[in-house]
């Protein structure tokens, strides 16, 4: 069935006429015109912030709404944890105050904290039924993996198997069938940095079938927005393949947060350009290399974890607050044993 639809989808573009996919998590359909020869969307990782305080949505991303409604994006692509907890209060929170608020289509590619602890009922009854999927846009194939569905000794590595493994081969051959003499572009996007982790099977498996597709006429971008295996909020790395591009962007709750913006042309070339959410200077997206291979993000100190506190208002929020209730609490008290003083006098 998934390559029946996928035969569709391929017909339908090469005939010009709209392409429709229903995948969004915010239920708004993606439409491209039939003489639209070039889009462009946006990519944006680990949304919800620094790991060590944020529970919401990252402020910066959230003031970026109205930006995003404004630009010419055919749609935003989010690479995974949008929430920490993948409870009610959290996702009701994403919601309402950054996905309600988005006038373009959302796709997501599945976080660990977007199912935190693999709550996949949850997210599929609040987002959407599939988890990995994919569609075509002109010459472009954007395929959404889901790199937390394989686990092993209860983790997931990012491993790629069984039917998805199966639906991620057949949707790149049939994409290859398309006219040859076209340029042609695959965006695989998946939360986890799937050639950072040794253990997994991107090695045996997942590079060999890009390497077979990956020349002058098929350029592959694989994006990632997860912050457990590098620090660097933002790189590009082309060093096994130069028609391979490994992208990876995540925020993190302070001045360096970047989103991206890839502008499709007609002739099928790719312009990458980080947009920074603090309108900061920024650089050519071949200025962010990768320097950390396989270095793990190290955990913040417990002096940075209460430093980091007295930086955040919701610390003096909190304070005052239980500040307010603790007086409260014993005027209450002094107040019944004034009242129980004066009926015993």
């Amino acid at each position: 069935m998934k390559i029946i639809i996928l035969f569709v989808l391929v017909s339908i573009n090469s005939l010009g006429n709209t392409t429709i996919n229903s995948n969004s998590i915010n239920q708004i359909s993606l439409s491209i015109e039939k003489d639209q020869t070039e889009f462009s969307f946006l990519a944006a990782g680990h949304t919800y912030g620094n790991p060590s305080e944020s529970l919401f949505p990252c402020p910066s991303l959230i003031n970026y709404v109205d930006r995003i409604n404004t630009s010419s994006a055919s749609f935003l692509m989010l690479l995974g944890d949008n929430y920490r907890v993948a409870d009610s209060l959290n996702i009701l929170t994403f919601k309402q105050s950054f996905l309600n608020k988005i006038e373009i289509p959302v796709f997501n590619a599945l976080g660990n904290h977007d199912i935190y602890v693999r709550e996949y009922a949850t997210y599929k009854k609040n987002f959407t039924e599939n988890t990995y999927y994919s569609f075509i846009i002109n010459s472009s194939l954007f395929i959404v993996l889901d790199t937390e569905l394989a686990l092993t000794n209860d983790q997931t590595d990012g491993s790629i198997t069984g039917d998805q493994l199966t639906f991620l081969k057949e949707t790149l051959d049939q994409f290859m069938l398309l006219n040859s003499s076209i340029t042609k572009n695959v965006f695989i996007c998946g939360h986890k940095e799937l050639n950072l982790f040794s253990e997994n099977n991107y090695e045996e498996d997942i590079k060999p079938l890009l390497y077979s597709i990956a020349d002058s006429m098929c350029k592959i971008y694989i994006l990632s927005g997860d912050m457990s295996k590098n620090s660097n909020e933002l790189y590009i790395d082309r060093n096994d393949n130069p028609n391979i591009s490994y992208i990876h962007t995540h925020l993190s709750d302070n001045k360096k947060d970047k989103i991206l913006k890839f502008q499709v042309s007609a002739t099928g070339s790719v312009q990458i350009t980080p947009l920074s959410l603090h309108d900061l200077p920024v650089k050519n997206i071949d200025s962010y290399t990768y320097s950390s291979p396989n270095q793990l993000l190290n955990e913040p100190s417990f002096f940075s974890k209460v430093k980091s506190r007295f930086y955040n208002r919701n610390f003096y929020e909190g304070m005052l607050f239980l500040t307010i209730c603790i007086v409260a609490f014993i005027g209450i008290i002094r107040s019944k044993r004034f009242l129980s003083k004066n009926k015993r006098l």
